[in-house]
Protein backbone atom coordinates (compact mmCIF):
# COMPACT_ATOMS: atom_id res chain seq x y z
CA UNK A 1 0.00 0.00 0.00
CA UNK A 2 1.40 3.17 -0.80
CA UNK A 3 2.42 5.76 1.42
CA UNK A 4 -1.17 8.02 0.40
CA UNK A 5 -2.92 4.90 1.40
CA UNK A 6 -1.78 4.46 4.59
CA UNK A 7 -2.27 7.67 5.42
CA UNK A 8 -5.77 7.93 4.56
CA UNK A 9 -6.91 4.54 6.36
CA UNK A 10 -5.35 6.46 9.48
CA UNK A 11 -7.00 9.68 9.12
CA UNK A 12 -10.33 8.07 8.50
CA UNK A 13 -9.97 6.35 11.84
CA UNK A 14 -9.27 9.22 13.60
CA UNK A 15 -11.85 11.49 15.33
CA UNK A 16 -12.03 15.36 14.65
CA UNK A 17 -10.28 15.56 18.12
CA UNK A 18 -7.02 13.53 17.39
CA UNK A 19 -7.25 15.19 13.76
CA UNK A 20 -6.51 18.91 15.29
CA UNK A 21 -4.34 17.21 18.10
CA UNK A 22 -2.23 15.79 15.33
CA UNK A 23 -2.10 19.00 12.96
CA UNK A 24 -0.78 21.19 16.15
CA UNK A 25 1.73 18.51 16.91
CA UNK A 26 2.91 19.11 13.07
CA UNK A 27 2.54 22.62 13.36
CA UNK A 28 4.58 22.74 16.06
CA UNK A 29 7.82 20.21 14.54
CA UNK A 30 7.21 22.79 11.84
CA UNK A 31 8.25 25.77 14.50
CA UNK A 32 4.97 27.57 13.47
CA UNK A 33 5.79 27.86 9.99
CA UNK A 34 2.85 27.42 7.28
CA UNK A 35 4.20 25.13 4.50
CA UNK A 36 1.64 26.00 2.05
CA UNK A 37 2.84 29.59 2.12
CA UNK A 38 6.25 29.05 2.94
CA UNK A 39 6.28 31.79 5.96
CA UNK A 40 4.94 32.00 9.24
CA UNK A 41 1.51 32.77 9.97
CA UNK A 42 2.34 36.26 11.85
CA UNK A 43 4.21 37.32 8.82
CA UNK A 44 0.82 36.46 7.03
CA UNK A 45 -1.74 38.42 9.30
CA UNK A 46 0.31 41.43 9.61
CA UNK A 47 -0.04 41.78 5.70
CA UNK A 48 -3.46 41.29 5.93
CA UNK A 49 -3.88 44.11 8.84
CA UNK A 50 -1.94 46.29 6.15
CA UNK A 51 -4.41 45.81 3.62
CA UNK A 52 -7.35 46.77 5.79
CA UNK A 53 -8.28 43.40 7.33
CA UNK A 54 -9.64 42.42 4.11
CA UNK A 55 -8.11 38.93 2.33
CA UNK A 56 -7.87 39.04 -1.86
CA UNK A 57 -11.00 37.32 -2.43
CA UNK A 58 -13.38 39.49 0.47
CA UNK A 59 -11.79 42.40 -1.52
CA UNK A 60 -13.35 40.81 -5.07
CA UNK A 61 -16.34 40.42 -3.38
CA UNK A 62 -16.48 44.18 -3.01
CA UNK A 63 -15.94 45.29 -6.10
CA UNK A 64 -17.86 42.81 -7.73
CA UNK A 65 -20.64 44.66 -6.00
CA UNK A 66 -18.86 48.20 -7.05
CA UNK A 67 -19.04 49.00 -3.42
CA UNK A 68 -15.63 50.43 -1.74
CA UNK A 69 -14.57 47.88 1.48
CA UNK A 70 -15.77 50.03 3.89
CA UNK A 71 -19.31 49.85 2.95
CA UNK A 72 -22.48 49.50 5.42
CA UNK A 73 -24.96 46.97 5.41
CA UNK A 74 -27.47 49.28 3.87
CA UNK A 75 -24.97 50.20 0.92
CA UNK A 76 -24.24 46.65 0.25
CA UNK A 77 -28.34 45.79 -0.48
CA UNK A 78 -28.31 48.68 -2.48
CA UNK A 79 -25.81 48.09 -4.72
CA UNK A 80 -26.64 44.24 -4.65
CA UNK A 81 -30.68 45.27 -5.90
CA UNK A 82 -29.42 47.73 -8.05
CA UNK A 83 -26.98 45.02 -10.14
CA UNK A 84 -29.31 42.54 -9.56
CA UNK A 85 -32.00 44.22 -11.51
CA UNK A 86 -29.65 45.79 -14.26
CA UNK A 87 -28.27 42.52 -15.03
CA UNK A 88 -30.94 40.28 -14.21
CA UNK A 89 -31.62 37.35 -17.26
CA UNK A 90 -35.30 38.32 -18.01
CA UNK A 91 -34.19 41.76 -19.88
CA UNK A 92 -32.99 38.82 -22.48
CA UNK A 93 -35.52 37.22 -23.36
CA UNK A 94 -35.00 35.39 -26.90
CA UNK A 95 -31.16 35.22 -26.46
CA UNK A 96 -29.83 31.88 -25.04
CA UNK A 97 -26.48 33.10 -25.21
CA UNK A 98 -26.93 36.55 -23.79
CA UNK A 99 -29.51 34.86 -20.83
CA UNK A 100 -26.95 32.47 -19.87
CA UNK A 101 -23.98 34.92 -19.83
CA UNK A 102 -26.42 37.00 -17.48
CA UNK A 103 -27.27 33.79 -15.33
CA UNK A 104 -23.82 33.33 -14.35
CA UNK A 105 -23.19 36.98 -13.80
CA UNK A 106 -25.85 37.10 -11.22
CA UNK A 107 -24.72 34.16 -9.54
CA UNK A 108 -21.41 35.83 -9.03
CA UNK A 109 -23.09 39.03 -7.82
CA UNK A 110 -25.45 36.70 -5.11
CA UNK A 111 -22.34 34.84 -4.09
CA UNK A 112 -20.73 38.36 -3.48
CA UNK A 113 -23.60 39.45 -1.81
CA UNK A 114 -23.42 36.38 0.50
CA UNK A 115 -20.18 36.54 1.29
CA UNK A 116 -19.98 40.24 2.14
CA UNK A 117 -23.19 40.40 3.91
CA UNK A 118 -21.42 37.44 6.35
CA UNK A 119 -18.89 39.84 6.64
CA UNK A 120 -20.29 42.48 8.42
CA UNK A 121 -22.89 40.18 10.20
CA UNK A 122 -19.64 38.64 11.67
CA UNK A 123 -19.97 35.33 10.18
CA UNK A 124 -16.68 33.23 9.33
Amino acid sequence: MSERGARAELVAALSDEELRAEAERRRRRRGGRDTRLGRDRSAARERLARRGGLSSRMRGYYANLELAPGATMDEVRAAYGRLREKYHPRHHEGDAEKIAAAQTLLDGLTEAYAAVRDHLRGRP
